[in-house]
């Protein structure tokens, strides 16, 4: 086998030996560049520490300001609680404006709730009107609520009449879990108005059927009118079969009002693919409601029946329900009526 010379391959290992040295170098003169460069980042940042902990104090007219520099240069680093315990007392105590505030949490509200204690007596400050309720309505509109000591806390102050309305409304709009005991609670004892109501479904709030016959009970009691109920006679809810079923049952025996089936939205609510109409009938019969209601469920064309409910209310030959029964399946025999 060929080989190099010894003198060659000394001449290459020299080489090797200056380009390993200059590596090292340059390694080390990398590492102290990367150092002094570190070293000057923490010293800023001390620097910049010790500059909070003076502005913390709040006690000079442009602390505000320097605290959004502060925060600004420094990104999310300081938004953990101990500083934001601070930034909330200073707050409620006026020793920082709401403006001056609202710049330097824009968009970074949640922070405030990131720590339990301080979301809880930034909370309190707003039901006792020493901080703007505006905060609590940005900070829904940013994120939603994520955190259900937060949405407890909101919710039953809105039903306590401590918050207005719209904290509701707006936990439901953007998607919130919202407590159904409570809203229903709140419904029932006059914290929330039919129309408050109304804007929760408009947004798609529903009730599990336990909750509907717990609202339909306290009307059949008379501890609430029947206004109550109106809400959820809209194209926007399905009321479950068992609340109108009860509706229906305590319009026949006379405990609730029978003018909720003259209103066509609650004639759909009620009868839409229901056999309850079949206890109208009865009723009727018994001369214990007006044939006129009667009439007007089965003569309203977006009120559906199966066949099996038709069957049975043309056998019971009332004029009306033979008519309409011929109108629909045959129509070529309503002539002989």
């Amino acid at each position: 086998m060929k080989t190099l010379s010894d003198a060659k391959m000394q001449e290459l290992k020299s080489a090797i030996l200056v380009i390993d040295e200059a590596k090292r170098k340059a390694k080390e003169a990398a590492e102290a560049k990367e150092q002094k460069k570190r070293a000057a980042r923490e010293a800023q940042s001390r620097k910049r520490l010790q500059k909070l902990q003076k502005v913390l104090e709040f006690d000079y007219p442009n602390a505000g300001k320097d605290l959004l520099k502060i925060m600004q240069a420094d990104g999310n680093f300081y938004y953990s609680g101990k500083y934001m315990e601070k930034i909330v007392d200073a707050l409620i105590d006026k020793r920082l404006s709401e403006d001056d505030f609202a710049k330097v949490m824009k968009g970074r509200l949640a922070y405030v709730f990131d720590d339990k204690n301080v979301g809880k007596k930034f909370i309190q400050a707003v039901i006792d009107s020493k901080v703007s309720v505006l905060f609590i309505y940005n900070y829904l509109e940013e994120k939603g609520v994520s955190e259900w000591y937060v949405k407890r806390i909101l919710l039953q102050a809105v039903a306590d009449k401590k918050l207005p309305f719209k904290v509701a409304l707006l936990m439901q709009k953007h998607g919130d879990t919202l407590d159904e005991d409570l809203l229903v609670k709140a419904y029932m004892n006059g914290s929330m108005t039919p129309a408050d109501m109304g804007s929760l479904l408009e947004y798609g709030l529903t009730f599990t059927e336990d909750r509907e016959l717990k609202m339909v009970r306290s009307l059949i009691k008379g501890k609430n009118p029947v206004e109550m109920l109106h809400p959820f006679a809209n194209e926007n809810y399905r009321l479950g079969d068992l609340a109108c079923e009860l509706i229906v049952k305590k319009i026949v025996e006379g405990k609730l009002s029978s003018g909720l089936i003259m209103r066509h939205e609650w004639r759909v609510q009620l009868f839409d693919y229901q056999d309850c109409v079949l206890d109208v009938l009865k009723a009727v019969v018994k001369g214990k409601l007006s044939e006129n209601l009667l009439e007007k469920i089965v003569e309203d064309e977006e009120v559906h029946f199966t066949h099996g409910v038709w069957d049975e209310l043309f056998a019971s030959g009332n004029p009306v329900c033979v008519k309409r029964y011929l109108q629909k399946y045959y129509p070529e025999l309503e002539s002989k009526i």
